[in-house]
C-alpha cells in the first residue's frame, strides 16, 4: 500500500504553481489541521498576505504574486482585469497595479487592490496566464475604456492588433456582448475601431497609426500611401509611409523596432541605397508625433510640395 506524501510536500507542490501562495481552504483540504496552521504561522513557515491567503517561506514577494494573492482573497470568480490584465498581456507596462474584477455582490476588498464589480462575468471572457486568472484580451480592451483616455486606449488596441493577441472581429464581438444601456466603454472602443487611421490594415508598430492620423489631416493625404515597397534589383525596402510620386519616405521611429545594433546597421544601409536612387526619408519619433503633430504635418506637406516643384516630371514616371 502506497503511503500519502507528507503534508508540506503536498503544500509546497501546490504553492509552486501559485507563485508561492496557498489559501486556508487549500491547506485544510490537504489535511492541515487548525492547530498545525497556527503553528506554521507562529514558526514563520508561512506568512499571511491577506486573511486566508498565505505565502510560504522562501517565496519572495513579486508583482505577479501580489496580483494573484489579491484574486485569491477576492474569491473563486475573481480575476485580474483592466490595467493589471493589460500588463499581463504585455499591452501596457503597469507591473505594480492591482486591479481585480469580482461578481457584483462580492464585498471583499483585498488590501492595495482596486476592485471592479461586474454583473457580466461570462466564463468565456476569462482565462489563466502564468497561473493567474485574468480577462481575455478583448474583454480587457473593452474594460480599459473606463480607466484610460482615448489616446492611451488607442495605443493598447494597436499593440494588441499588432501582436495579434486579438482580432478586430474578436474585439467587436466582445463589444456586442458587453454593450448595454449606461456603459460607455463598448461605444468608445467601437468608435476607435470604426475611425482607425489605418482602416482595416493591421499596424506593424504602435507608432504607425499615430503617423497615419497626422497624414489624414495633411493637404497631401491623398498622395501619401501606407507601407510603400520599392525594389532595386534583388533588394526590397518598405517604408512606413511614402509619397511615391516625389520619392519621399516617412518613417515612424520606435526603439523596439530600430534600437538594436542590427536594426541600426540595416537602417543605415537602407537609407544609403534609397538615397542613391533619389529617395529622401523623413524620420519622426514618438515624441515628435505626440507633442507636435501639427508641426509634423506641416513639415511633411512642405517637403512634398518642395519636391513637387523641384521634380515636376517625376509624377509621370513613378
Amino acid at each position: 500500500m502506497t503511503s500519502s506524501p507528507p503534508l508540506w510536500a503536498v503544500v509546497d507542490s501546490m504553492a509552486r504553481r501559485q507563485h508561492g501562495l496557498i489559501t486556508r481552504t487549500q491547506l485544510l483540504a490537504a489535511g492541515c489541521s487548525e492547530s498545525t496552521l497556527r503553528s506554521a504561522l507562529r514558526s514563520g513557515r508561512i506568512t499571511s498576505v491577506h486573511p486566508g491567503v498565505y505565502r510560504l517561506v522562501g517565496a519572495p514577494p513579486t508583482p505577479a504574486q501580489l496580483l494573484l494573492a489579491a484574486t485569491l482573497r477576492a474569491g473563486p470568480r475573481a480575476a485580474a482585469s483592466h490595467r493589471s490584465a493589460a500588463h499581463l498581456w504585455d499591452l501596457r507596462p503597469d507591473p505594480s497595479r492591482l486591479e481585480v474584477v469580482v461578481p457584483h455582490e462580492v464585498r471583499t476588498r483585498p488590501k492595495g487592490a482596486v476592485i471592479h464589480r461586474s454583473t457580466e462575468l461570462d466564463p468565456n471572457h476569462f482565462t489563466r496566464k502564468g497561473g493567474i486568472p485574468l480577462t481575455k484580451p478583448a474583454r480587457t480592451i473593452v474594460d480599459l475604456a473606463s480607466v484610460l483616455d482615448r489616446p492611451q486606449l488607442a495605443e493598447v488596441i494597436d499593440r494588441a492588433l499588432m501582436r495579434q493577441v486579438v482580432s478586430p472581429l474578436g474585439i467587436r464581438t466582445m463589444i456586442d456582448e458587453l454593450a448595454r444601456c449606461g456603459r460607455r466603454g463598448p461605444a468608445i472602443v467601437r468608435d476607435l475601431l470604426d475611425n482607425h487611421p489605418l482602416g482595416r490594415e493591421r499596424p506593424e508598430s504602435v507608432l504607425e497609426p499615430v503617423m497615419a492620423a497626422i497624414v489624414q489631416y495633411s493637404p497631401k493625404e491623398g498622395r501619401i500611401v501606407y507601407q510603400h515597397t520599392v525594389r532595386f534589383g534583388r533588394r526590397k525596402f518598405r517604408m512606413d509611409f511614402a509619397a511615391p510620386h516625389v520619392k519621399v519616405g516617412i518613417e515612424a521611429l520606435g526603439l523596439a523596432e530600430h534600437g538594436t545594433r542590427e536594426a541600426v546597421l540595416y537602417d543605415s544601409e537602407r537609407r544609403r541605397i534609397l538615397a542613391l536612387h533619389g529617395w529622401e526619408i523623413l524620420e519622426y519619433t514618438k515624441r515628435d508625433m505626440q507633442r507636435a503633430p501639427k508641426r509634423v504635418a506641416r513639415e511633411i506637406c512642405q517637403f512634398v510640395e518642395d519636391r513637387e516643384r523641384q521634380f515636376p516630371g517625376w509624377a509621370l514616371i513613378s
